[in-house]
């Protein structure tokens, strides 16, 4: 096998209800006239705001991970990001930080994890009369960590897909857990626990509750039943996680 065509272990995340929120701010900078008074004012809408703390949290796990993993490559477009963390495991930790990061910072994303090839080609943006930014990159584990997140499942969570399930479930680190889905899919059957591990007595409990506590603070009275129904999936699967950790249910 050549060195390029080694398998890696990639991380697709997706911001959930961005689109949703750019058709209902539609612009960038929000601007208010209070015509009483004669003043303008103007503030960034949550369109900035969001895409702004997915980048910086995805970047500071990346940062504060690249000392002790191999080196990590990162390619943010959009609302959505490719991780590759170098092997199995270090992709796995590295999920599970970004996701409980993120959610602590009321940014809601699902994420799939995909094992095969992964073949980076040029990043370039050339600027001249146009403008043209390229970001490319190809693979089995782009196809595959891509399919595990679309597989169906709904809530932030980290669905794992079969290519990547096998290594995960054979690892000797206790703090890499796969369940299995209540209704398995084509696409994947489990799913990566990622709530903290337990280090003192009481700090596990202390950690699950501020993500229970943020995951109810992205909750608004006026979301459709199907939006809240990615918040009850959500509830559920935490619940799951607290179980297989031999922690009581809140």
């Amino acid at each position: 096998m050549k060195p390029e065509d080694e398998e890696h272990t990639l991380v697709y995340i997706d911001m959930l209800g961005f689109k949703a929120l750019t058709k209902r701010l539609k612009t960038r900078v929000i601007e208010e006239r209070d015509e009483e008074r004669g003043f303008l004012s103007s503030y960034t809408s949550d369109i900035q705001n969001q895409i702004n703390r997915f980048n910086n949290i995805v970047d500071q796990c990346v940062f504060n991970k690249s000392t002790f993993y191999p080196p990590i490559v990162a390619m943010l477009f959009s609302d959505c990001a490719f991780v590759d963390a170098g092997n199995f495991i270090a992709s796995a930790f590295l999920a599970k930080e970004i996701m409980r990061e993120l959610i602590k910072e009321r940014v809601p994303v699902r994420m799939g994890l995909g094992r095969g090839t992964f073949y980076r080609l040029n990043f370039s943006t050339e600027l001249g009369d146009s403008t043209i930014s390229r970001c490319r990159f190809i693979g089995t584990a782009v196809v595959y960590a891509h399919e595990a997140e679309q597989c169906g499942g709904k809530g932030m969570r980290i669905f794992v897909h079969p290519s990547a399930a096998a290594d995960l479930r054979v690892t000797s680190s206790t703090e890499i857990k796969l369940l299995p889905l209540p209704e398995p899919f084509e696409d994947a059957d489990s799913e990566l626990d990622y709530l903290h591990e337990q280090r003192t007595t009481g700090s596990a409990d202390a950690a699950d509750r501020r993500l229970f506590a943020a995951i109810a603070a992205m909750e608004e009275p006026s979301m459709a039943a199907e939006i809240r129904r990615q918040y009850d999936e959500t509830r559920m699967a935490l619940g799951r996680m607290r179980k297989a950790n031999g922690r009581q249910p809140f």
